[in-house]
């Protein structure tokens, strides 16, 4: 592995890797810095208005939008016309959220208050409102394909679901959700399926298909909190309900019955099966002749006898409880499925997706800060806010150490799109790793 040296950046929002994988855009107070990806070269210099607050890349790679919520203000710059940008000021509604429509022509932007959605054309310079949008920051969801957008509205009190054409931005199809008080949209990577969901006060989950028919309503209990996270299998044959009973339940798209439930159990015995990995600080002795090779503090030691896992007790007098599936991610090839539960966050647990078990326990002496698939291969990369990266794969574990100077503590990390790369972020900068020799491994 070979890291390259730390560049700053802000706090908070770590580089964003372009769509085409061949820059980095960073932003820096006010400054939006576009760098080369393969050795951080710095190709572009621009000053916006305010800080930036936002940033992320059109899907051809040719355009970016930076923003800053306070002002309200949007800003579009061109990658290869350094003498063209666009602003767009919101301040009459206010700025909630913004993202690009699939096709990277059209700024798609939510104002305060749920008041509207509005579409702003950098082609035809036209203007498009939405009206009652359901949620800030949340409730809009793409297809794969880019040819529609789904919006859940809410009108008289009861939600909606708003299918809209990405070519003309006119509403083609408007139907009724089975929500209480529907909480998030997702549309399958497949395009056949939306999933809306309540929140977590209410365990109800509602597939439809793209003429708005029920295709299933699920509730695994009642009189609890219920649904955490939601995740479609990247062949949409999967979709996985995590929840605050620490359950992981999968459905197919099939018959849309239950598969499995995946039980994230704090106590956990070994077998040939099931390897269960702690991390342990590595010995004077090791760690001389471990210098050579990684510098790693810490090891991965295989566990032989039952182990419990370490866990916090929920505070049922606050609000959003740490308890409960709050992250876990599809291996690209639906093979794998990681997950970790909020109120053990230093455990990461590894399911076979197509076996249909647990197949690896990752225990780690700090609290897990962020983990993400290689998009190429069944390999699994974790930091933990230290100055080490951790690895997984089906044939073992590996620890490895940042080399950079002074401290550097890892807090957020993202593949590159072929997968050869790692971006790592912290406080202080970020660095990238070329990973390919690791990954053909």
């Amino acid at each position: 592995m070979e890291f390259s040296k730390v560049v700053a950046c802000d706090v908070g929002h770590p580089p964003l890797y372009s769509p085409c994988g061949k820059f980095l855009a960073i932003g820096l107070k006010n400054k939006l810095i576009i760098r080369t990806s393969n050795d951080l070269t710095k190709i572009r210099e621009q000053q916006c208005k305010d800080s930036i607050e936002y940033i992320e890349w059109s899907s051809d790679s040719l355009y970016i939008i930076t923003a800053n919520f306070k002002r309200s203000l949007i800003e579009v710059w061109a990658i290869e016309d350094p003498d063209w940008s666009c602003r767009i000021d919101e301040s009459a509604a206010g700025l909630d959220s913004v993202r690009w429509a699939p096709d990277g022509r059209h700024v798609v932007a939510t104002a305060e208050f749920q008041l509207r959605i509005t579409v702003w054309s950098l082609i035809s310079h036209r203007v498009f409102f939405f009206k009652f949008p359901k949620c800030s920051g949340r409730g809009v969801s793409f297809s794969s394909d880019g040819k529609y957008m789904a919006v859940l509205e809410s009108k008289d009190s009861k939600d909606s679901v708003c299918i809209v054409n990405c070519k003309d931005w006119k509403i083609v199809r408007q139907f009724h959700a089975d929500t209480t008080d529907a909480y998030d949209i997702k549309w399958s990577p497949d395009d056949h399926f939306i999933c809306v969901w309540d929140p977590p006060l209410w365990y109800n989950v509602c597939v439809y298909n793209f003429l708005g028919e029920k295709v299933k309503i699920f509730s695994a209990y009642e009189g609890a909190l219920g649904v955490k996270s939601i995740q479609w299998s990247p062949s949409s044959q999967l979709l996985a309900i995590g929840s605050y009973d620490k359950s992981v339940r999968i459905l197919n798209n099939m018959t849309w019955s239950q598969v499995i439930d995946l039980k994230h159990k704090v106590s956990i015995t070994p077998s040939s099966k099931r390897i269960v990995y702690e991390e342990v600080s590595v010995s004077t002795s090791e760690s001389a002749a471990r210098r050579i090779q990684s510098e790693a503090t810490t090891k991965y030691e295989v566990c032989d006898s039952t182990i419990t896992l370490p866990h916090k007790k929920a505070n049922p007098e606050k609000a959003n409880p740490q308890l409960g599936v709050g992250w876990m991610r599809f291996s690209t090839d639906t093979q794998y499925l990681a997950s970790r539960t909020d109120n053990s966050p230093q455990v990461l647990y590894v399911w076979h997706i197509t076996k249909l078990r647990l197949v690896a326990v990752l225990k780690h002496i700090h609290s897990l800060a962020d983990a993400a698939w290689n998009p190429q291969a069944p390999l699994l990369a974790i930091c933990c806010g230290g100055s080490q990266l951790y690895f997984w794969s089906k044939k073992g574990t590996y620890v490895v150490k940042i080399p950079t100077p002074g401290s550097f503590y890892a807090s957020s990390i993202k593949w590159t799109p072929d997968g050869t790369t790692l971006l790592i972020a912290g406080k202080k900068g970020f660095c990238i790793c070329a990973c390919q020799s690791f990954v053909d491994m």
